[in-house]
């Protein structure tokens, strides 16, 4: 059993495809801004993981959501943002979060930087045939942990007995993801 923590939050350009996980653009105000304070806040507050090992990087203050949605909609950017929960233990936000979501699924990604997921690269690229057998929700993503797991250890059974194909092997995390209406920041 996973003891799941609600991380905090991720903006995402709503590119609006079939995989609606982590893996997207993220952040993406740090290039599409004029305003310097967004990039700054996400190497101050959020781009963390990679030297902590016990944190995701997600934002864990409302106001600083709030200011990335109006710049977001000053700029005519169609946006998406996503509570996600972890077994990480860094940072929190409330768990009512959750009942403010809609529940997307289960996903299997880095804990920050690209936030690469082996769900959207191995299962819904179709780059490898033997994923063919596992179902995805309408989101791209899995229904249950359980499935969540199988998953996982097959990928890792695979990695082990072939050489077929190169597997990205990294900081991987379960994540269970909810998107939040925007007004409620």
């Amino acid at each position: 059993m996973i003891n799941f923590k609600v991380n905090g939050y991720v903006v995402q350009k709503d590119q609006k495809e079939y995989y609606r996980g982590i893996d997207g653009d993220n952040w993406y105000l740090n290039y599409c801004s004029n305003n310097l304070y967004y990039a700054s806040y996400h190497a101050d507050y959020i781009d963390k993981a990679w030297q902590d090992e016990l944190y995701v990087d997600c934002c864990y203050e409302d106001k600083y959501i709030k200011s990335y949605i109006q710049e977001s909609e000053k700029l005519g950017i169609k946006y998406r943002v996503l509570l996600c929960l972890t077994d990480k233990e860094e940072p929190q936000v409330s768990e009512k979060m959750v009942k403010q979501g809609v529940f997307l699924g289960y996903d299997y990604a880095y804990s920050g930087g690209s936030y690469y997921s082996s769900i959207r690269s191995d299962i819904v690229s179709r780059r490898i045939e033997e994923f063919i057998h596992f179902n995805l929700n309408h989101n791209g993503l899995f229904d249950t942990l359980e499935e969540t797991k199988e998953f996982i250890l097959f990928r890792s059974e695979l990695n082990k007995v072939s050489s077929k194909y190169t597997l990205e092997d990294g900081d991987f995390v379960i994540y269970k993801l909810y998107e939040l209406d925007p007004s409620i920041f």
